[in-house]
C-alpha cells in the first residue's frame, strides 16, 4: 500500500487547510475553551483527511474533531478553540499559503512604484500614509504587500471597483500569513493645546475609527476574504495604531508573534481531559490520550 503523500502544493489538501484556518479566524476572539462548528468539507479518503489533518494540526497540538454525515456523505469539522489556537495556527497558514507569495510580491512592487508617483508630498496625511508604506516592515509586522491606496468598493454587477467621490479607502496591505488583508484608515490630528483642538482631536479620533470599520466591511465584500482594520493617527503620546475589535488585535498580535518563526512540533502541551465535546458526546481523556485527530463515524 503506498503512503500517503502530504504537499503544500497539492491544491486539494490546500484547500482543506486553508478552509479550516479561515474558519477559525472568522470566529469571535474568546478566552473560553470551547468545541466550536468549522463547518462540512468534502475530501475523497477518511484515511487521507486522518493523516492529512494529524500532520498538520495535530502535531502542532490542535485538535480538529471531524465525522461523516450519514445525509450527504461529507465531512463535519469541529476544533477544540481556546485563547492560544489564532497564535498555534499562523505557522500553518504561512507554510499553507506559500505557493501564493510570489504573486504578493510581484502585486507589491507595482502598487509601490504608482504610489510613489502619485501621493502628494505637501499633503500632510498622504505623508502620514507615505511613512505607513516605508515602514511597514517595523510598524505593521506580517502585513509586508502594498494591495491599493484611494480605493473604494462599488456593489454592481460588474464588480467594477472605480473611484467614489468622499468614499475612498486609504491604504490596504496583505500578509504572507494566508492573504490576510489589513485596512488602513488614517488621520492627521491637530495636536495644538487648547479646548478647540482638543475638541477637533477627539472629533478626528471619532471619525477614523467609524471609517476603519466602514471600509473594513467594504473590503471583506471586495475580497471576499478575512480582514482586520486599524486606525492610524499622529496623536502625541498615544501608539498611533488603534484596532476596529478585540478580534482584529488578537489576529494581528498572532501573526506578529509567528512572523519568521516555526512553532516547534510537540511544543504546545494540551490537557486531553479538557478536549471538547461533539453532539452532546463528552470525549474522555482515555480516549483522547496522544491523539491529535478524532475522526467520529
Amino acid at each position: 500500500m503506498s503512503s500517503y503523500v502530504i504537499d503544500i502544493n497539492n491544491e486539494k489538501q490546500r484547500s482543506l487547510i486553508l478552509n479550516i484556518c479561515f474558519q477559525i479566524l472568522s470566529f469571535p476572539y474568546q478566552e473560553e475553551t470551547e468545541s466550536l462548528l468549522l463547518g462540512f468539507f468534502e475530501f475523497s479518503s477518511h484515511d487521507d483527511v486522518t493523516k492529512l489533518l494529524q500532520k498538520v494540526f495535530g502535531e502542532n497540538g490542535i485538535i480538529i474533531m471531524c465525522h461523516v454525515t450519514k445525509a450527504n456523505s461529507k465531512m463535519e469539522f469541529y476544533v477544540n478553540y481556546d485563547k492560544t489556537l489564532l497564535e498555534r495556527i499562523m505557522p500553518i497558514i504561512k507554510d499553507w499559503y506559500k505557493p501564493f507569495v510570489n504573486e504578493l510580491q510581484n502585486q507589491h512592487n507595482v502598487k509601490v512604484k504608482e504610489w510613489k508617483e502619485n501621493y502628494d508630498i505637501d499633503h500632510s496625511e498622504d505623508i502620514l500614509r507615505n511613512r505607513i508604506i516605508d515602514n511597514i516592515n517595523d510598524l505593521l509586522p506580517g502585513f509586508n504587500y502594498f494591495v491599493d491606496f484611494k480605493w473604494s468598493y462599488n456593489d454592481d454587477n460588474d464588480n467594477n471597483y472605480s473611484v467614489c467621490e468622499n468614499e475612498i479607502g486609504d491604504l490596504i496591505f496583505r500578509s504572507d500569513y494566508g492573504g490576510i488583508y489589513l485596512v488602513i484608515e488614517t488621520k492627521w490630528l491637530n495636536n495644538n493645546h487648547g479646548d478647540k483642538a482638543k475638541k477637533a482631536r477627539i472629533d478626528g479620533i471619532n471619525d477614523v475609527k467609524e471609517r476603519t470599520l466602514k471600509y473594513k466591511e467594504l473590503a471583506k465584500k471586495r475580497f471576499n476574504d478575512i480582514v482586520i482594520g486599524i486606525s492610524y493617527t499622529n496623536e502625541k503620546g498615544k501608539d498611533p495604531i488603534h484596532f476596529v475589535d478585540i478580534t482584529d488585535e488578537k489576529i494581528f498580535n498572532a501573526i506578529k508573534a509567528n512572523k519568521n518563526k516555526k512553532i516547534k512540533k510537540n511544543e504546545s502541551s494540551f490537557d486531553p481531559g479538557l478536549m471538547g465535546f461533539m453532539a452532546g458526546t463528552t470525549i474522555t481523556a482515555a480516549g483522547m490520550a496522544g491523539i491529535g485527530i478524532l475522526l467520529r463515524k
